[in-house]
């Protein structure tokens, strides 16, 4: 099954996932990808509605923007990465690591 999201990937080392908040798209986290890229796999998340990721109706809830990711997940060969949100990326994280806590290392 294909993610209904796109992400950009870049770097390489451990994966590190970073989820934009309601307000923010995945620009706000450019800085911090270009950063980390040097010793690290960066995935920055564009969940829906944002950046190349489609809208789509009704709004997705939390759960579902947090399935979002573990599919991106598994469609990049990411078995367990880190990962940093801010504002409803947190929240989408935090449910990602309640329902899959084995996905997630660091959150």
């Amino acid at each position: 099954m294909a993610p209904p999201i796109h992400c950009e990937d870049v770097g390489q080392g451990p994966p590190v996932v970073l989820v934009h908040g309601v307000a923010f798209g995945p620009a706000a986290f450019r800085s911090v990808a270009e950063a980390l890229a040097g010793d690290h796999r960066v995935i920055s998340v564009h969940r829906r509605g944002y950046g190349l990721s489609p809208a789509l109706t009704p709004m997705p809830s939390t759960r579902e923007h947090a399935e979002d990711i573990r599919v991106l997940l598994d469609g990049l060969g990411i078995e367990r990465a880190s990962a940093i949100g801010v504002s409803g990326g947190a929240t989408v994280l935090t449910a990602l690591a309640i329902a899959h806590p084995d996905r997630l290392q660091r959150v």
